[in-house]
């Protein structure tokens, strides 16, 4: 199937050697295929050290590999072959931790019996991937390749950004949730999403403020464009952790039908984000995106309060408290900071008085995810005490 869309985008992009560069990839895919069983198993039973250790690993693997076939001058196979390596490490750590090994034959009764609920996650997860990446394909089709290449950095520094802000949280939700009973499952999403929404809305806020410093000091000045789309990417990077355990608490509790129903209904809308691309650029485009988020944050709301009796007007009272919250501080950091022109200074005083000032305003207004962070990081600290207390005694 890759090797068809490889052709199909070599012809549409006039790229001599994309279709070999699909052939390339699909080998990766093949290695990821075979990490989903024995990753699935260490989620479930929460080993996450174990999991650390699995993506260390395949990370200087991958980077190793990397690093050797750009020495050797292979160009843009040393992205292939890291991706490949990586997947490759990533099979041989996780059958090993989770000691799953594979079968000879295929039980076909109970892979019927699970593809009834996975299907439905399955083509959610093909809709994401495909709608996530359009955009870049537009872009690079109808503007100039410099205008992809500062968009595609700026998505992937917040692709980056995204994935440690919701990456650990989801897969530990989903797990104890599906585990929970009925009626503990309220208490649970909302300790998980008042955690959520505390950190999310302080890495956002951060980010727009220092955005332009976070470019330049990691890319160099010549990269104010990104810089430029990287910070209105920053206005809605709040939502991703927030609909992520939104749409993991719905899978959790075995809704896969609601849980694909709702990311036919997003997609749908997403679909008129994309005129903005063609009639106004990169920027009305990223501006129409930041409103979908909105209103896609607010389905997910709806849709999660069916599947596990939350309170509908709680969780939107909560986000629009932290909406205020946070252009407040931001308001006032941005202001304080409007003198300061180096880029270093500039990254470390805004840092300052931004978390500062976030987390002032929320003891002032007595914001309960605010305790419920601070509890968790006492309880962290209290841990790395004693340890140290243990070893060095």
């Amino acid at each position: 199937m890759l090797w068809i869309v490889g052709i199909v985008l070599q012809y549409f992009y006039q790229s001599p050697n994309l279709s070999l560069y699909f052939i390339g990839i699909s080998v990766a895919l093949v290695f990821y295929s075979l990490t989903i069983v024995p990753s699935a198993i260490l989620h479930r039973n929460l080993e996450l050290k174990k999991i650390a250790i699995v993506n260390l690993f395949s990370t200087i693997i991958s980077g190793l590999s990397a690093v050797i076939c750009a020495i050797n001058n292979l160009k843009v196979w040393s992205l292939i072959f890291q991706t490949i390596s990586m997947n490759i490490s990533l099979v041989v750590g996780y059958v090993i931790l989770s000691k799953w090994r594979f079968q000879k034959f295929v039980n076909f009764r109970s892979v019927r019996k699970l593809w009834e609920y996975g299907s439905n996650l399955f083509y959610s997860g093909m809709l994401e991937t495909v709608f996530t990446k359009i955009d870049s394909f537009i872009i690079g089709k109808i503007f100039p390749i410099e205008i992809l290449g500062f968009f595609y950095r700026a998505q992937s520094l917040d692709y980056f950004i995204r994935n440690i802000s919701s990456g650990t949280l989801t897969n530990v939700a989903l797990p104890i949730i599906s585990r929970s009973c009925s009626e503990k499952r309220t208490e649970i999403f909302f300790n998980y999403f008042n955690f959520s929404i505390f950190i999310s809305f302080y890495i956002s806020g951060l980010l727009f403020i220092v955005s332009h410093d976070v470019i330049k000091i990691l890319f160099g000045e010549e990269w104010d464009i990104s810089a430029r789309f990287f910070q209105l990417m920053t206005i809605g990077s709040f939502v991703y952790p927030l609909s992520a355990l939104m749409v993991t608490s719905i899978a959790g509790v075995g809704h896969s039908k609601r849980y694909f129903k709702l990311e036919i209904i997003k997609k749908v809308l997403m679909l008129i984000t994309y005129p903005a691309l063609f009639l106004g650029g990169v920027e009305t485009y990223l501006y129409s995106i930041l409103v979908f988020y909105l209103i896609a944050l607010l389905i997910n709301a709806y849709y999660v309060s069916r599947s596990l009796s939350v309170s509908f007007p709680i969780i939107i009272k909560l986000i629009f408290l932290f909406i205020m919250i946070t252009c407040f501080v931001v308001f006032i950091t941005y202001c304080a900071m409007q003198s300061i022109h180096n880029k270093y200074l500039h990254f470390t005083l805004s840092f300052l008085i931004y978390t500062l000032l976030y987390f002032f305003t929320c003891s002032i207004l007595k914001v309960e995810a605010f305790y419920l962070v601070l509890n968790k990081i006492m309880v962290l600290y209290d841990i790395c005490y004693k340890n140290l207390f243990t070893r060095f005694r």
